[in-house]
């Protein structure tokens, strides 16, 4: 907000982006100044050089300054305004043209894939996305697959494939058809030029709270899905407490760090990068301040430094035994870790072979992945898939099973199912966890009704996803931010 005085020198003008727009606000700012001109340019006669100003020619002077720096300050605003505008306007056209350039390099490797007779390769994201804008001939609008319908799909070798043809602005990409195969033909996309057909205030799904929000404010992903500026700085305060969520991924893609700091405060910003070095520094090298009241990560003891000093109590550290400073002085166990390694050993837990933390087994079977990601088996603390161990205990075995059928079935159908049925669709969901129990890939569908998320035990009252292949049920977050 400004505010002026009008030609008269008494009334206020003043200039809102509430009430003005940046055009009349200029304008009048501009009359303003010239409307002072015109009347010290009245006033003004003939003054010898070096005589200071009067109380009134001062009080004009000053005036004229005030009015030119509004102007300087609206045209600033009208010009960032205007490229603002620009990039809302643009942002569609070059997300799309980037699109099409992805897809006629996955179309590409498809291509060479084919011809050298190799397994077609997966669609990726942007080829489905860019099948949606594929019109057909007649110029209505059709989802169309570049791939032949699975009844239809034969082998993948060189003389029985066939591969659909794009055109996009980076070009056409012809691929190989075998004799007698249908005639490929040629498709265009719907043109990304600004038109009437194109959406300027395009609106998106945020992967996180299930909104619709502009798409120009949200963070897209590697797996193009998009978060919202809320969503993501709720993401990251949870990152911030919990070192599963490293790194900050959706969809097993990780998010760059400098796209996602965009979107965040500050300060959020300082302790995202802080934990992100702290989470990025191996589990066995990292030392933090011994001062009980601070605890603050001080960096990794792989550097070499006897003792760290803590910037945020002054506090020194050991970095060798990660314990109080003690000069002059051999390093020793620290008491309190061997009582807890004591008290781990009676009541079987195990140790990660990682970064040495407890580990206790509740559920499931004796593969256990570590918070610092490391893949162990329970019962020898060996690294997985390197001993000849058992994979399940026979009563967790069934326990998982029937949690899982129960996933499936829910709560309710599993209780009013026949006795004989349930046992049997237990059976066959524990042949299914004993031979396969790992799921490579999971793949998510939403389950309504709430329930308790096995990976972070929330209780959630509206839905929960379940893996198709698995039957995990998980909360929306770990389905995409943790698994």
């Amino acid at each position: 907000m400004a505010e002026l005085l009008s030609s008269n020198g008494t009334t206020p003008v003043i200039l809102d982006d509430d009430t003005l727009d940046l055009e009349t606000a200029l304008l009048l700012a501009r009359l303003e100044l010239e409307d002072l001109q015109d009347i010290e340019n009245a006033r003004k006669g003939k003054q010898r050089h070096g005589v200071p100003l009067n109380d009134e020619q001062r009080a004009f002077k000053i005036q004229e300054e005030y009015l030119q720096g509004i102007i300087r300050t609206l045209a600033d605003l009208k010009f960032a305004r205007s490229l603002d505008q620009a990039l809302m306007t643009d942002a569609t056209q070059i997300q799309q043209l980037a699109m099409q350039e992805q897809v006629a390099e996955d179309d590409r490797r498809a291509a060479i894939a084919l011809s050298n007779g190799q397994a077609m390769p997966p669609t990726t994201p942007a080829q489905r996305a860019m099948d949606m804008l594929i019109r057909t001939p007649n110029g209505t609008s059709e989802a169309r697959s570049s791939r032949p319908p699975a009844a239809q799909r034969t082998p993948q070798t060189p003389s029985s494939s066939s591969y659909h043809m794009r055109t996009s602005n980076a070009g056409q990409v012809p691929v190989p058809a075998t004799k007698g195969s249908a005639p490929v033909k040629r498709v265009s996309f719907v043109s990304s030029a600004p038109g009437s057909s194109v959406n300027r205030n395009e609106r998106v799904e945020c992967t996180g709270c299930l909104e619709l929000h502009s798409k120009a404010t949200c963070l897209r992903t590697p797996c193009e899905h998009y978060y919202c500026r809320g969503c993501i700085k709720n993401l990251v305060e949870a990152f911030l407490q919990d070192e599963s969520l490293y790194p900050l991924r959706c969809c097993q893609k990780p998010m760059t760090i400098e796209t996602v700091v965009t979107f965040l405060s500050l300060s959020l910003q300082q302790r995202f990068q802080v934990k992100n070095r702290e989470y990025a520094t191996p589990a066995l090298n990292r030392v933090y301040c011994q001062n009980g009241t601070c605890s603050q990560f001080l960096g990794s003891s792989a550097n070499g430094a006897e003792d760290i000093r803590c910037t945020a109590c002054g506090s020194l550290t050991c970095g060798e035994c990660k314990q109080s400073s003690h000069p002059g002085k051999l390093c020793k166990d620290n008491p309190d870790v061997a009582q807890l390694k004591e008290l781990a050993s009676q009541e079987r837990w195990q140790t990660c072979p990682g970064c040495k933390s407890i580990v206790e087994l509740n559920t499931g079977c004796y593969h256990i992945t570590c918070r610092c990601r490391t893949e162990f088996c329970y019962v020898c603390a060996v690294p997985w898939k390197n001993c000849t161990c058992p994979q399940w205990e026979e009563h967790r075995l069934l326990a998982a099973a029937e949690r899982r059928v129960e996933n499936r079935l829910g709560a309710n159908a599993a209780a009013r199912a026949p006795t004989h049925v349930f046992d049997r669709l237990v059976q066959d969901m524990r042949n299914t966890l004993q031979n396969n129990h790992d799921c490579v890939y999971h793949s998510w569908t939403r389950r309504s009704g709430g329930g308790i998320c096995e990976e972070c035990h929330w209780n959630l009252p509206n839905f929960l996803m379940i893996c198709r292949h698995c039957s995990l049920l998980v909360c929306l977050r770990c389905s995409r931010n943790r698994l």
